[in-house]
C-alpha cells in the first residue's frame, strides 16, 4: 500500500501572504495624512485654549488691578479733609484748594510731566492724564486738646510768649491722656512721629470756630514723649518745610501767618499727603505698561515722605489712563427749590447738574469748555464780598474718578473699540492703532466727601 503526497498549498496561505506583504504606499500616505489632520486639529485646539487661558489671565488681573486702585483711591478722597482742612479758601484773592487739588491732563500741552518738581530721577506721569493729591489725617488718631490755660503756648520770632497767634513764630501744645472728655485716646502715633525725627505737619483747629485752622512744622527735637502726655514743640515761620503755612489763608500771600484768633486748640492731627498718578513707563527700561501710582508727600512740599522711594508707590499694573472730575454745587446748576417737601430749602434739595457736553454745569473737569480760572471757580464769591452779582463759593460734593486699564499685552486679531469721550481727556492718544488691539476696561467712581464742602 503507498501513501500519496501532494504540494497545492492550504487555502490560508494566500491570506497569510497577504498579511505578510505590509501596508502600499498609498495607504501609508492616507494614514499620515490622516493623522498630521488630526495632530495640526489639535494643536489648534491646545492653542486656542492656551490663548484663552492668557487672555482670561490678563482680563482678571486687569479687573483686579482696577478695583485696588479705585478702592485705594477712594478710600483716601472720600476722607480728604479729615482733621480740619477746607476745600476750597479765598487766600487775597487767589483760590487755594488744601484738601484735593486736581492736576488735569498735565503735560498735555507740552509742559512738565514731573510728578515732584525737581527730584532728581523722580517718576514722571503720562501726559495727558490726571494728577490727583488728597491731604488730611487718614492713617492716623485725631487727639483732643485740653483748652485750659497752659495747654497751648505761643511765641514770637524774639521767643516772647504772645496771645496774638498771627505773630507766632513757634510754641508748644501739650495733648494727654484721658482726653478732655475722659475718654483715653493712645498716644503713641505722636510719640512715633517724635521718635522718628520727622517735621511732621501739625493740622491744629480753633476750640472756638472750627474753621479756624493753621498748618504749623512738628519740632521733635523740642518735644517731649510720655505715655499719658505728650508735648508738641512746633515752628509756624521756620523750619524744614515752610510750605505748610501755604495750607491756610491768614496773613498774606507772601507771609502767611497763623489766624489771630487761634489761641485755643480743640484737637490737632498729623497731616498726610499723597498723589495719585499713572507713572510713565517709556522713560523707565524696567516697566513695560503704565502703572497707577501715588507718592507719599510731606504736605503741600515737593519733599517725598520717608525719603525718595516715596514718590514712586506702585498701586496696580496696566492702568493707562486716570482722569478725576469734580462735582459742585454752583450757580451754573438748576436753582435751589423745595424738592423734597419739607418747607426747607437745605442740602437735601440740592441736585448736581451735568449737561450732555459737560460744559457750563456743575461738574469741573468734565469738559474741554471748563476754565478752572475762571468764574465761579475762582474769587471774588458774595460770601465774602456780599456784592450782588457775584456767584456763591462753590461747594464741593463728590469726586468722579475714571480709570482705564488694559490688558498686559495686545490681544491677537482683536479691536477695541474707539473711546469717544472721557471726561476732558484728549482721547487721541487712545484710539490709536496699537491702543485698541489691548483689550480694555473702564471703571468710574463717584466718591461722596464725608469731611469737606
Amino acid at each position: 500500500m503507498s501513501i500519496r503526497t501532494t504540494n497545492r498549498p492550504h487555502a490560508y496561505s494566500r491570506v497569510a501572504a497577504l498579511r505578510r506583504r505590509g501596508f502600499t504606499l498609498l495607504e501609508l500616505l492616507v494614514v499620515i495624512t490622516l493623522a498630521v489632520m488630526l495632530m495640526l486639529g489639535l494643536l489648534e485646539v491646545f492653542e486656542r485654549n492656551t490663548t484663552l487661558a492668557k487672555t482670561q489671565t490678563q482680563l482678571a488681573e486687569m479687573q483686579q488691578g482696577l478695583r485696588t486702585g479705585q478702592n485705594l483711591m477712594g478710600r483716601l478722597v472720600r476722607m480728604a479733609g479729615r482733621g480740619g482742612l477746607p476745600a476750597m479758601i479765598n487766600d487775597s484773592g487767589i483760590r487755594k484748594t488744601p484738601a484735593l487739588t486736581v492736576i488735569d491732563n498735565i503735560g498735555a500741552g507740552g509742559g512738565s510731566v514731573e510728578v515732584v518738581p525737581g527730584l532728581v530721577d523722580g517718576p514722571l506721569a503720562v501726559a495727558g492724564t490726571d494728577v490727583l493729591t488728597v491731604r488730611g489725617v487718614f492713617t492716623t488718631s485725631i487727639f483732643q486738646v485740653n483748652t485750659v490755660a497752659g495747654a497751648l503756648t505761643l511765641l514770637d520770632a524774639g521767643g516772647v510768649p504772645t496771645d496774638d497767634a498771627s505773630l507766632a513764630a513757634s510754641g508748644s501744645l501739650v495733648v494727654s491722656s484721658p482726653s478732655p472728655t475722659g475718654r483715653p485716646q493712645a498716644l503713641d502715633d505722636l510719640n512715633n512721629a517724635i521718635d522718628m525725627g520727622l517735621a511732621e505737619a501739625l493740622v491744629l483747629v480753633s476750640s472756638v470756630d472750627e474753621t479756624v485752622y493753621g498748618v504749623v512744622e512738628l519740632n521733635p527735637g523740642g518735644s517731649i514723649t510720655g505715655p499719658t502726655s505728650v508735648t508738641l514743640s512746633f515752628n509756624v515761620t521756620a523750619g524744614t518745610h515752610p510750605e505748610y503755612r501755604e495750607l491756610y489763608g491768614s496773613g498774606t500771600l507772601a507771609d502767611p501767618t497763623l489766624p489771630t484768633n487761634l489761641t485755643s486748640i480743640a484737637w490737632v492731627g498729623i497731616l498726610e499727603e499723597y498723589r495719585f498718578y499713572i507713572r510713565d513707563a517709556d522713560p523707565d527700561p524696567t516697566l513695560v505698561n503704565p502703572i497707577l501710582a501715588m507718592a507719599r508727600m510731606f504736605p503741600a512740599t515737593e519733599t517725598p515722605h520717608g525719603g525718595n522711594a516715596s514718590a514712586t508707590l506702585d498701586i496696580a499694573e496696566n492702568v493707562r489712563e486716570l482722569q478725576v472730575s469734580l462735582g459742585f454745587d454752583t450757580d451754573l446748576g438748576d436753582a435751589l427749590i423745595d424738592r423734597n417737601g419739607d418747607g426747607q430749602t437745605n442740602e437735601d434739595d440740592i441736585i448736581l447738574t451735568e449737561s450732555a457736553d459737560g460744559a457750563n454745569d456743575d461738574w469741573l473737569f468734565n469738559s474741554s469748555d471748563d476754565d478752572p480760572m475762571a468764574g465761579p471757580w475762582v474769587p471774588p464769591w458774595d460770601d465774602d464780598t456780599g456784592t450782588p452779582g457775584i456767584p456763591p463759593r462753590p461747594e464741593i460734593y463728590y469726586v468722579r474718578l475714571s480709570t482705564l486699564a488694559r490688558t498686559h499685552s495686545p490681544i491677537f486679531k482683536y479691536q477695541a473699540p474707539a473711546i469717544p469721550l472721557l471726561e476732558n481727556a484728549v482721547v487721541a492718544p487712545l484710539n490709536t492703532e496699537l491702543e485698541r488691539r489691548y483689550r480694555r476696561q473702564l471703571l468710574q467712581t463717584i466718591v461722596d466727601l464725608r469731611n469737606i464742602s
